[in-house]
């Protein structure tokens, strides 16, 4: 059976994505990220934007703040809430108990800790997702077949954190959607194994208009 491995933030949905995972195949280990960590203060917030508006510019930055601010206040609370009553409840209805097999949390993918806990479970590949972490070269090498990240955007043409936004932004609706690809040395690149498009209501109003 495939050996396998999970990355990503600690949340409820990425918990249902860990047991699927664990139901279909050898899950031999999870790292669990805080790569959101910065969310939790506004000396975080202000270093991560400062990071951004060095990387990308203050125009970018400002159209990126603002639909942060938009999203957290008005939309997070009704999304939270479809999430968990379309696919978190409806999951665990079906099935019972969680995976409680080996785990560790890290800041940085990249630390000797992480690189350990993957030498000693030798994964035929690994599964990431809500991640804003680079992954080196020594890390990706690791696991057989490399490491395999969930991109919510279609790629090359939106890599990076708000995919979808910037899909929106330039009227690109048939860009709005997801990619499974096997990561390189470039951020949100490599090789694309699964892509499609995730069509929304909200989208098809805005094409129509």
């Amino acid at each position: 059976m495939l050996r396998t491995l999970f990355i990503g933030s600690k949340n409820a949905f990425d918990q249902v994505l860990v047991h699927w995972l664990a139901q279909r195949t050898d899950l031999v280990g999870v790292i669990w990220t805080h790569s959101t960590a910065w969310q939790r203060s506004w000396q975080g917030r202000l270093s991560f934007t400062q990071k951004r508006l060095k990387r990308y510019g203050p125009l970018k930055i400002l159209d990126e703040l603002l639909f942060y601010l938009y999203y957290h206040t008005v939309l997070s609370k009704n999304d939270h809430i479809e999430l968990t009553q379309k696919v978190i409840e409806p999951y665990w209805a079906k099935h019972t108990g969680g995976w409680e097999g080996d785990s560790i949390f890290t800041l940085d993918v990249n630390t000797p800790e992480v690189i350990a806990f993957l030498e000693k479970r030798k994964p035929d590949l690994a599964l990431a997702m809500c991640i804003n972490n680079y992954f080196g070269k020594k890390v990706r090498r690791i696991p057989k077949n490399g490491i395999f990240l969930w991109h919510e955007g279609i790629t090359p043409e939106y890599k990076g954190l708000y995919s979808p936004f910037w899909a929106v932004h330039n009227l690109d609706f048939d860009r709005i959607g997801y990619t499974l690809l096997q990561m390189n040395d470039k951020y949100d690149a490599g090789t694309i194994y699964v892509q499609g498009q995730a069509h929304s209501k909200f989208a098809y109003i805005l094409r129509e208009r």
